[in-house]
């Protein structure tokens, strides 16, 4: 029997709120990726599938940014369905690009107003 991967224990987690009235919304609790993405997590997660390839060895830096502040922009990553290797090129792609929890949400910005990074968050 094969562990549940990182995304199918995010999407165990999610919750729905009617809070503010209006139509349901899904949420992950506050604390439930604190719990679930940790370094062993990762780990196992980078390499399924063959996710480092040849290299046995885990880019520390790389664990150091999502755990201390990316969890957000991996379960994301997760729910869209990147996993993997794919998953892990990602995520080293978000850290060159300073794209971190801090950054979102992400709003739209019509091609006409935009004078700026694709992104723009909150933080």
């Amino acid at each position: 029997m094969t562990s549940k991967s990182l995304a199918d224990q995010v999407l165990a987690d999610i919750q729905d709120s009617n809070f503010p009235p209006g139509p349901p919304r899904e949420y992950v609790p506050e604390g439930v990726l604190d719990t679930l993405i940790t370094r062993k997590s990762l780990c196992q997660e980078f390499s399924r599938n063959s996710a480092l390839g040849k290299e046995s060895r885990v880019d520390e830096d790389l664990l150091k940014f999502i755990l201390g502040s990316a969890k957000k922009v991996l379960a994301i990553s997760l729910l869209a369905g990147v996993e993997s290797k794919e998953l892990h090129d990602a995520m080293k792609k978000f850290k060159s690009s300073l794209f971190q929890d801090k950054c979102l949400p992400i709003y739209y910005i019509s091609q006409m107003n935009f004078h700026g990074p694709s992104y723009r968050g909150l933080g």
